[in-house]
């Protein structure tokens, strides 16, 4: 078989005449005015095809068995290929980076979860972590607020200090609220 050109038979051969001309041939046409780009085309919604939508998941906690006792209820909730979960313990709240990459997500999440053992109050670098990703996430992201009890034993049995202050967060960004324990979650 015989190639179009004898110089793409002989790979990285090709002369720098051939593909770098010295001159264009000078052009007859006038310029031509600047046109439009067109519109792009409309949103197309996901087909059967594409891959499902991930949920954005935040998970702040109080210590490592809090943490465990929300992720087992995380992937009860949700299959593991379908969620993208940030993680992270209150007191790592006390680190700027951590700090600010977690108010990040937070303003993104679909869910915001707070585990921890008897629904006190949250710790002040938690509550300065909340403030902040309250004032950068838009009114009209939907989502919700989780607080998980993990040790229900010692829950209180009405509304707890963590219920009250979510709540009125949730009603303040419009989202939605669930409070429970890991247990009966």
């Amino acid at each position: 078989m015989r190639s179009p050109h004898p110089a793409l038979s002989r790979p990285g051969q090709i002369p720098a005449a051939e593909v770098f001309p010295r001159s264009l041939p000078p052009s007859s046409a006038a310029p031509r005015a600047p046109q439009k780009c067109p519109a792009s085309p409309p949103f197309e919604p996901q087909s059967e095809s594409s891959p499902p939508a991930r949920l954005n998941i935040v998970l702040a906690y109080e210590d490592r068995p809090a943490g465990y006792y929300a992720k087992e209820f995380i992937d009860r909730l949700v299959p593991g290929d379908e969620a993208h979960i940030q993680l992270c313990k209150f007191d790592g709240l006390r680190l700027p980076v951590l700090f600010n990459e977690m108010a990040v997500a937070a303003t993104n999440a679909d869910l915001i979860l707070f585990a921890t053992h008897d629904h006190g109050e949250l710790p002040p670098e938690a509550r300065s972590w909340v403030a902040r990703w309250v004032a950068d996430r838009p009114s009209d992201r939907p989502g919700a607020l989780v607080a998980l009890c993990a040790n229900p034993e010692v829950a209180p049995p009405g509304p707890s200090l963590l219920h009250s202050y979510l709540q009125a967060i949730a009603r303040l960004t419009g989202m939605d609220f669930l409070g429970g324990n890991a247990a009966t979650a």
